[in-house]
C-alpha cells in the first residue's frame, strides 16, 4: 500500500519527470516564507515542493529549514506552549515586511509560525499557490 501513496508535491514531481505535468502557470507576484515541514525531512521526501513552487513565475520563495515548534499538541498544550514559541521563533523571525505569506506542507506548522510572528500574516498550504498559479 505504501508504494501507492505520495506526498502531493512528490506526485507532481513524478508527473513533471514523466512529461505529464502542465506547468503553464500564471505569475504570482508574492514573496513567501516556505517552512520545510519536519515530517518531510524525517521521511526523506525531498524538496519536491520547493521545485514545483520554483516553476511559478514571479513567486519569490524564501526557505526556512527549521522546526516550527508545533509538533502535534506541543504547540497548544499549556505546559509546553512557551517552549514551542521559543523553538519556532527563529522561523518566525525570517518573516520580513515584504513577506506576503507563510507556506508549509504541514498546515499546523505554518499556522503556528504565522501566529507567533510579530507581523499579521496569513499561512496557507503550498498546494493553494499551485491552485492560484492555475487561476482556479
Amino acid at each position: 500500500i505504501s508504494k501507492a501513496f505520495y506526498d502531493p508535491f512528490e506526485y507532481l514531481s513524478f508527473l513533471k519527470e514523466s512529461n505529464q505535468f502542465d506547468s503553464n502557470f500564471k505569475p504570482i507576484d508574492k514573496e513567501v516564507l516556505y517552512q520545510i515541514a519536519c515530517h518531510q525531512r524525517v521521511q526523506n521526501i525531498g524538496s519536491h515542493t520547493k521545485r514545483i513552487l520554483g516553476l511559478i513565475p514571479d513567486l519569490d520563495v524564501n526557505i526556512a529549514e527549521r522546526c516550527s515548534g508545533h509538533d502535534g499538541t506541543y504547540g497548544v498544550r499549556k505546559d509546553t506552549h512557551t517552549y514551542s514559541v521559543q523553538i519556532g521563533m527563529p522561523v518566525a523571525k525570517k518573516i520580513t515586511d515584504t513577506t506576503d505569506l507563510v507556506v508549509s506542507d504541514c498546515v499546523m506548522a505554518g499556522n503556528h509560525v504565522a501566529h507567533i510572528a510579530t507581523q499579521d500574516i496569513e499561512s496557507i498550504h503550498p498546494i493553494s499557490l499551485v491552485k492560484m498559479a492555475y487561476d482556479l
